[in-house]
């Protein structure tokens, strides 16, 4: 039998005090309705901040190896009343601060052409591997220059429009693509860097990556659910919600896809419908 359980927390998180109540929430709650309540010590606590290393900054494109060692220097047998909200403070500095950096790294990047005919490597890391951190500001920006190099080639490489075979192309329509795949690369890292620009968007950032590893590393089916999040939850189980059995967000070009199909929904029922696709636009019956 797998339980799912969504212990659902309301917290307006404008101030970094209310984000380290929100976690003391989450805590209480596992542990007040959990079927097996956790036990928060030290080896706990590093395990919850490992899954929130990996989820505040997915790519690795943000936090230093000695961002890592300071995050987990923090806790203590006591990490579940005041640690956390150590961390969290300490992620919404490291994180403001890294944003300038690497807004003025992408200035550079942008200001040269990707070379591609040179010789390059890209190592990737088994998911159940110890994740890498870079050791200093140069290596990031290394390593910068490579994952936007490695998203320029995973759009060079797709077909543009169905049919289209990448090898045939000519030499200015390969100058052209490669043009076009780094705007949308750059630009796709401006979004995110605009977006944790936002002090509101940042914080809620941070906060809802710990409360959701705290949630994970107590019951693998957990989940913490912010309030935007709840509400799409509860129309997706509503019988009186009309929908198109589809919910759509950006994908890594920047385009309008489809995110997650409703089981049973419209969408899923039509079978025409899948997970990656792009939407370019909406027709409804019986207009032109």
């Amino acid at each position: 039998i797998i339980l799912f359980l969504y212990s659902i927390v309301q917290v307006s998180a404008q101030k970094l005090d209310s984000l380290c109540m929100q976690q003391l929430l989450v805590i209480g709650n596992m542990q007040a309705y959990h079927i097996e309540p956790p036990v928060f010590n030290k080896e706990t606590n590093l395990q919850i901040m490992d899954l929130f290393l990996s989820k505040v900054d997915g790519r690795g494109l943000f936090l230093l190896s000695s961002d890592r060692e300071k995050i987990r220097s923090l806790i203590t047998e006591n990490s579940a009343n005041d640690g956390y909200c150590d961390v969290i403070n300490t992620c919404y500095l490291i994180f403001k601060n890294r944003s300038k950096q690497i807004d003025s790294m992408l200035l550079i990047i942008e200001a040269k052409p990707f070379v591609y005919n040179g010789k390059d490597s890209v190592t990737f890391i088994p998911k159940k591997a110890a994740r890498y951190y870079c050791d200093n500001l140069s290596d990031l920006r290394v390593r910068l220059d490579k994952r936007l190099k490695l998203d320029c080639l995973d759009y060079i490489t797709k077909p543009a429009k169905e049919g289209e075979d990448v090898l045939k192309l000519s030499d200015p329509e390969m100058t052209a693509k490669q043009t076009e795949a780094k705007r949308r690369a750059i630009q796709r890292l401006k979004r995110q860097l605009d977006f944790y620009k936002d002090e509101t968007n940042l914080k809620h950032h941070i906060g809802d990556c710990m409360s959701n590893s705290i949630a994970l590393r107590c019951d693998p089916h957990s989940s913490y659910f912010n309030v935007y999040e709840k509400q799409v939850w509860d129309e997706a189980l509503s019988g009186k919600e009309m929908s198109f059995g589809f919910y759509v967000g950006e994908n890594e070009t920047g385009e309008i896809a489809i995110s997650d199909l409703v089981p049973g929904g419209p969408a899923w029922k039509s079978n025409e419908i899948h997970e990656g696709d792009v939407l370019l636009a909406f027709q409804f019956e019986k207009e032109k």
